[in-house]
């Protein structure tokens, strides 16, 4: 999963779909058929019967399940015997012992040639040194403090040393997701591409296809059937008769 997805983006689903220029021509061929003069990456606006599309959505959740998860995240902690609770303790007092250095980034100053020109130079004044000596420090630090957790909770300390939990705190938020979580008409979660006879559906990010996944393992003889029912409903031609589900 791309970085910017997986920490800003909501692409998200059981099987990646390949971006191949055989699924990209397919979905093509399908926003071709809604637009006859389409030409671009970012999808369409388009619902009937049969399926429906939608463009990535830029912005926030409009459903307010932010709001509810920050209650719930102001009422639910680790317990204090969590690995968690005291990997913040042990950070936090470090940090309040080390602060970060102010003033890292290179100060910049105009130094001017004549009237009609100007020069910026970098002026380092020793900021970024100290800077990189404090995170340096801080490394240092947080790889001895996990070296120190981990042997202390008898948990795996190659992987997972920043998120290991040792209370119910997973428990909890599991049974909150349960019972609330985005609506599914809320953008965050609306699907890119839902096939509706079939079931499948497919989330991208930012622009179609990209770092996709589906809820349904794809073929292409199976994606090539959806997107000819898809068509079919929009131009009003009978589609090929092989049934669905796959």
């Amino acid at each position: 999963m791309e970085l910017g997805n997986l920490v800003f983006g909501h692409s998200r689903g059981e099987y990646p779909v390949p971006r191949t220029d055989f699924y990209y021509d397919q979905l093509f061929r399908l926003f071709e058929a809604i637009q006859p003069d389409y030409d671009s990456s970012d999808g369409l606006e388009y619902e009937n019967a049969t399926f429906e599309t939608h463009m990535y959505y830029w912005g926030t959740c409009v459903c307010g399940y932010d709001e509810r998860k920050a209650k719930w995240s102001e009422r639910n902690k680790h317990r204090e015997n969590c690995y968690q609770t005291a990997l913040d303790l042990l950070r936090g007092a470090w940090l309040n012992a080390h602060p970060e250095p102010e003033g890292t980034a290179l100060s910049m100053r105009v130094e001017q040639i004549d009237i009609d020109s100007a020069m910026i130079s970098l002026d380092p004044v020793g900021a970024s040194d100290k800077w990189r000596e404090w995170y340096s420090e801080k490394e240092k630090f947080m790889d001895s403090l996990y070296d120190t957790l981990c042997a202390e909770f008898k948990l795996d300390r190659k992987y997972g040393c920043a998120a290991h939990c040792t209370c119910d705190y997973d428990e909890r938020w599991a049974k909150f997701l349960e019972t609330d979580d985005h609506r599914p008409s809320c953008p965050i979660v609306r699907p890119n591409f839902c096939h509706k006879p079939s079931g499948l559906v497919i989330m991208w990010y930012k622009y179609f296809l990209r770092d996709a996944y589906s809820n349904k393992k794809l073929s292409r003889r199976m994606f090539k059937k959806v997107i000819d029912d898809c068509i079919a409903s929009v131009t009003e031609e009978e589609p090929p008769d092989d049934g669905f589900p796959f």
